[in-house]
C-alpha cells in the first residue's frame, strides 16, 4: 500500500485587502496587474490591524509584521474569503484619486470555483494606509477592515532581495 500524500491546502486568512500580510496562497499575474495603477507606499517593515466579518456574523481580528522590502504590491495581493485551490489568484488595481485605489482580486476558491474581492485602499501618505474590504463567494459574503503603517527601513540583509 502506498503512503497517502496530503493535497496542499491554502488558507487565506487575509484580507486583498494585506490585504493581509501573509500570502501563503499561490499568485499569479493577472493581465492587468502589471500595467495598473498601484498604491504608492514606501518600502520597510510594516504593521498591520485587520479585522475580518465571517456570513454568520462571528468576528476575527489580528495583527501582524512583514518585511515588504522590493514590492509594495505584495500587500494587496490577498485574499480574504475561503479556501483558495491551486488556481491563485490575479489582481487588479484602479486609481480613483491620488489617495484611494479599488484593488480587485478574482480567486479559484476549493468547491465554489470563483471568489471575488474588492478592496477600498485609502492612504493617509506613504506611509499609512486603511482597506475595506468585500469578498463575494456564490452566497457567502466577508467583510473586512485592514490598517497598515510602516514602522521602520528595511532590515539590511532584506534590502535587497526580501519580499
Amino acid at each position: 500500500m502506498e503512503p497517502r500524500h496530503p493535497t496542499p491546502r491554502y488558507r487565506c486568512v487575509v484580507i486583498a485587502l494585506a490585504l493581509s500580510a501573509i500570502s501563503t496562497y499561490p499568485h499569479q499575474v493577472g493581465a492587468d496587474e502589471s500595467t495598473s495603477e498601484w498604491p504608492s507606499l514606501r518600502l520597510g517593515v510594516w504593521e498591520f490591524s485587520d479585522k475580518k466579518v465571517q456570513p454568520s456574523g462571528s468576528i476575527k481580528t489580528w495583527k501582524t509584521r512583514r518585511n515588504v522590502c522590493r514590492d509594495t504590491r505584495v500587500m494587496f495581493w490577498n485574499y480574504w474569503g475561503g479556501e483558495l485551490d491551486r488556481g491563485g489568484c490575479s489582481h487588479r488595481s484602479a486609481k480613483l484619486s491620488d489617495t484611494t485605489f479599488k484593488i480587485t482580486s478574482e480567486c479559484e476558491v476549493r468547491g465554489r470555483k470563483l471568489g471575488t474581492s474588492e478592496a477600498l485602499v485609502t492612504l493617509a501618505n506613504r506611509d499609512e494606509f486603511e482597506t475595506d474590504v468585500t469578498v463575494r463567494e456564490g452566497t457567502k459574503v466577508y467583510r473586512g477592515k485592514e490598517s497598515g503603517r510602516r514602522i521602520a527601513d528595511c532590515p539590511p540583509e532584506k534590502a535587497n532581495g526580501g519580499s
